[in-house]
C-alpha cells in the first residue's frame, strides 16, 4: 500500500505534466488510464481534460508541421513510417470527411502519425486542421474520460466489496484489455477495408 500511496502522491503533485506528456506521447490511452485513477480524487477530471487535450493537440500539430516541410521524404524512407504512410495514403485518398479521418486516426493503429503528415502535405491549412483536430480531441477525450472513470469505479466497487486489491486490480486490468481489444478490432476492420 505504501507504493500505491507514493504513486498517488506523484500523480497528484505532477498531474498537469503527467497528463500533458502522457497524451503527447501515448494519446487517448493516457486519458483512459488517468481517468480511472481520478476516481479516488487524485487527479481532478478538469486537469485531465485540459492538459491531455493540450498534449494531444501539441503532438498532432507537430506531426502536421512535419508533413508541411520538405523533410517528409526522409521520414517516408523509414520502413515503419513508409508502411503506415502508404496505408494512410490509400485510405485518405478514398475518404473526404476530415472529421472522420482525424477521429479514426485516434483509434486505428499504424496510420496515426502518417495520416496527420499526409493531411499536412496534401489536404489542409493550419487553420482547417486546428478546427477539425480540436473537435476530434475534445470528443475522444470526453469518451475516454467516461470509459476510464467507469473502469475506476469498477475498481473501487470491487475493492470496497471484497476488500481484495488483487481482485480489484484484475477487474481494472480486464477493463484495459477490453479497451485495447476494441481498438485492435477497429484497426483490423479498417485495415481490411483499406486494403480493399
Amino acid at each position: 500500500m505504501e507504493f500505491v500511496e507514493t504513486l498517488f502522491f506523484i500523480f497528484g503533485s505532477y498531474s498537469p505534466l503527467i497528463c500533458f506528456f502522457g497524451s503527447f506521447f501515448v494519446s487517448v490511452e493516457t486519458v483512459f488510464a488517468l481517468s480511472a485513477v481520478s476516481v479516488n480524487g487524485v487527479i481532478p477530471l478538469w486537469i485531465i481534460f485540459v492538459f491531455c487535450s493540450l498534449g494531444m493537440l501539441a503532438s498532432d500539430l507537430l506531426w502536421f508541421s512535419v508533413g508541411k516541410i520538405k523533410c517528409l521524404s526522409y521520414f517516408k524512407k523509414n520502413k515503419h513510417i513508409h508502411a503506415g504512410y502508404k496505408k494512410a495514403e490509400s485510405f485518405l485518398d478514398k475518404t473526404q470527411n476530415n472529421f472522420l479521418l482525424l477521429s479514426l486516426n485516434k483509434v486505428i493503429y499504424g496510420i496515426g502519425i502518417p495520416a496527420i503528415m499526409y493531411l499536412g502535405r496534401r489536404r489542409m491549412t493550419y487553420r482547417e486542421f486546428f478546427k477539425y483536430d480540436i473537435l476530434v480531441i475534445f470528443f475522444w477525450t470526453i469518451v475516454m474520460m467516461c470509459l476510464g472513470w467507469l473502469a475506476g469505479q469498477g475498481f473501487v466497487f470491487f475493492y470496497g466489496t471484497f476488500k481484495s486489491l488483487k481482485l480489484a486490480g484484475l477487474i481494472l486490468l480486464i477493463g484495459f484489455v477490453f479497451f485495447y481489444l476494441i481498438k485492435v478490432i477497429i484497426s483490423n476492420f479498417f485495415s481490411i477495408n483499406i486494403k480493399n
